[in-house]
């Protein structure tokens, strides 16, 4: 199935598309959303954030010229079952702790939201013989979509489904879900993402979870029910992750193939006071409307990116002529 894989296998499945999906793809291959190109002598060199391949077009199929940078992504595993899936996230989760996580190819360092960790298992997944169609979607009841398949969607506090078919290895969706008993609270942002890490325990209605944002990857628990002193509000939907038939990367590497959201497309909230005092969290409050206008005593991002892909091409339109120039 992969056969040759590297660069040359990349372009040889796209050597008849135009010349802009094709230099995106070739900079995707090399871990990053930023590229230009530069013609002359017959020859494209495309420029992937230092890493330059030269190409040339002719009988309508488009070539490499040259040797190619290494560093490239590596060669996916043989496909594997879906039946594992959880089992694998949850095994790669545990290597998390204490660390800030990124989806592969980001190219912000100084990026680290909770939509990321979910991201990057669907990523390492993928690496590993799944095939996980991309990172979900924008939309739903707590704003993004993970798959089809919610095993658990709760609002303050009343739950539909059945929690004791949340195992680890699913991904958690929340929005504002705050959980409070005497003096203690937790809360989440309006757009919370975690990853669950052990399996939903009936006796105390709750289920463990790594989360990152604004501190790297730590452990959090959830509650889903309402009894022995505990309120909550909010929303919460647990998702099985899904994985199909076929290659992953062969859909990722195909430049007629629709694009992976991004995490740009989360606007992920900054999350989590734990075990706050409510005298601390009214004071806190109070100081954050008076400073910002914020309520609440987390001072929230609310911060709008527009999609990552636009931001960083060198020229949008340009290349559309270009296209039209070398067909």
């Amino acid at each position: 199935m992969y056969a040759g894989w590297g660069l040359p296998w990349v372009v040889a499945h796209n050597k008849y598309k135009k010349f802009s999906p094709l230099a995106k793809l070739v900079c995707k291959y090399y871990g990053t959303g930023h590229w230009g190109w530069g013609s002359g002598g017959g020859l494209y060199t495309i420029n992937c954030a230092g890493k330059k391949v030269k190409m040339k077009k002719a009988g309508g199929a488009w070539t490499i010229v040259g040797g190619v940078p290494g560093g490239g992504a590596a060669k996916p595993a043989p496909p594997q079952s879906a039946s594992t899936l959880n089992a694998f996230v949850h095994k790669w989760l545990l290597t998390t702790m204490g660390k800030p996580i990124q989806r592969i190819g980001e190219t912000d360092p100084n990026r680290l939201e909770c939509w990321d960790l979910a991201a990057r298992a669907v990523d390492e997944a993928n690496l590993h013989g799944y095939n996980i169609p991309g990172y979900g979607k924008s939309g739903g009841l707590t704003h993004w979509i993970w798959s089809d398949d919610a095993v658990v969607t709760c609002q303050n506090g009343r739950c539909t489904g059945e929690p004791n078919n949340v195992k680890a290895g699913m991904v958690v969706q929340l929005e504002l879900y705050k959980q409070k008993k005497g003096y203690s609270a937790s809360y989440t942002g309006w757009k919370h993402t975690a990853v669950v890490v052990s399996d939903y325990d009936p006796s105390s209605c709750s289920f463990g979870v790594y989360e990152q944002n604004p501190k790297p990857v730590h452990k959090g628990t959830y509650r889903l029910c309402t009894d022995y002193g505990w309120t909550i509000t909010g929303k919460l939907i647990v998702y099985q992750l899904k994985s199909e038939g076929g290659s992953p990367w062969v859909l990722k590497y195909d430049a007629d193939a629709p694009d992976f959201n991004t995490p740009d497309d989360h606007d992920d909230e900054e999350v989590l006071q734990r075990t706050t005092p409510m005298v601390l969290l009214a004071t806190m409050a109070a100081t954050a409307m008076a400073v910002s206008g914020f309520v609440g005593c987390r001072l929230y991002s609310n911060r709008k990116r527009a999609g990552r892909d636009r931001e960083m091409y060198v020229t949008t339109e340009a290349d559309e002529d270009h296209d039209e120039g070398v067909e």
